[in-house]
């Protein structure tokens, strides 16, 4: 991965932080993680590593501070290009996507979604994926949670002809 790499990344209070300790230990990127509550998980440290208090929604569900789109968080942190986005979808993260058109120049290469089978239902997961297949994102891996039975991660690329 080249420099500068960018990883975001939007945790729930389960999150050990291994992932973003390993991209951080493993590679140029800078990791940004957010969490509503705490901003990084207990224990997380690495010059790397930067947690921030905030929450990810779409732009048409709340209007608070804490509950903040992409564009508007990249905005804030004066952030050009995100690289990799890991989303853990649990409630309003699910719909931060809706509002991203195929043209913003701000989506991310890779997308990691951790999907949560007990929280939304078949019809709500399906229009998640397709919201995405149609932004150009394409599965190319999908893993069952250790910690969570009822739960499956995805990653997927986006995918752009030139």
């Amino acid at each position: 991965m080249k420099e500068p790499c960018l990883v975001y990344s939007f945790v729930n209070s389960n999150s050990d932080g291994d992932f973003e300790l390993e991209m951080a230990k493993n590679t140029p990127c800078q990791v940004h993680i957010f969490h509503c509550d705490s901003g990084l998980p207990k224990g997380l440290t690495h010059e790397k590593i930067t947690g921030h208090q905030k929450c990810l929604s779409s732009k048409s569900l709340f209007s608070s501070p804490q509950y903040l789109t992409i564009p508007t968080i990249r905005k804030s942190l004066n952030h050009d290009q995100i690289h990799i986005l890991k989303v853990d979808l649990k409630g309003t993260e699910a719909f931060a996507f809706k509002d991203w058109l195929p043209t913003d120049k701000f989506l991310p290469h890779q997308l990691i979604v951790q999907v949560h089978l007990t929280t939304f239902t078949t019809e709500e997961t399906l229009l998640i994926f397709n919201q995405l297949f149609h932004l150009g994102y394409r599965i190319t891996n999908r893993n069952y949670s250790k910690k969570d039975v009822n739960s499956m991660e995805f990653t997927l690329l986006r995918v752009r002809c030139i």
